[in-house]
């Protein structure tokens, strides 16, 4: 089951004294912060943290990155305490991907199982955004595996069955 919200963004930090937010943007579509009239935030294990009234949105010129004000968060100390909150949106919000695209919400959780053994190495737990390409970090049983997240890697995802399957690349740990 895909969850209800996707996040769009994640609070990094403060920016000056007046409660700024600094958030790292999630979305190929960051035009929608400019749109949004209020942000909801959510810490670990998806628990609400308020939604709040926007105010004024700008991007950090030369980073993936916006400088939001809400109302009722008004000091460095009110923002600095939502750093590495969600922003997330209903996913009725989202525009269709294309084919072969995916939210990161709905990557979370996949069991992740090497294509030509059907070997579990373990679950998608987070998503690193470099740049170049993500990076999916796997958790299992032999520790933590770093995947890049490219078609020579990744094989296939089906989110139905909340499985991916990937080739590792040679000279990988565990190959």
């Amino acid at each position: 089951m895909l969850p209800e919200r996707v996040a769009v963004g994640k609070v990094v930090g403060a920016h000056g004294v007046r409660g700024t937010l600094r958030v790292a943007v999630l979305t190929d579509f960051p035009e929608r912060f400019r749109s949004m009239e209020e942000l909801s935030l959510f810490g670990r294990g998806d628990r609400a943290l308020g939604s709040f009234p926007v105010t004024r949105v700008r991007p950090v010129p030369g980073k993936n990155q916006m400088l939001i004000d809400c109302e009722g968060i008004d000091t460095r100390d009110d923002a600095e305490a939502l750093t590495g909150a969600q922003i997330k949106v209903p996913r009725s919000d989202c525009p269709v991907l294309p084919e072969g695209t995916y939210w990161i919400d709905d990557l979370l959780g996949l069991e992740v199982v090497e294509a030509e053994t059907g070997r579990v190495l373990g679950r998608l737990d987070d998503v690193m955004q470099t740049g170049a390409a993500d990076v999916y970090v796997v958790t299992g049983g032999d520790g933590r595996l770093l995947l890049p997240a490219v078609g020579e890697v990744v094989r296939s995802v089906d989110l139905r069955q909340r499985r991916m399957e990937v080739s590792l690349p040679e000279g990988l740990p565990g190959r």
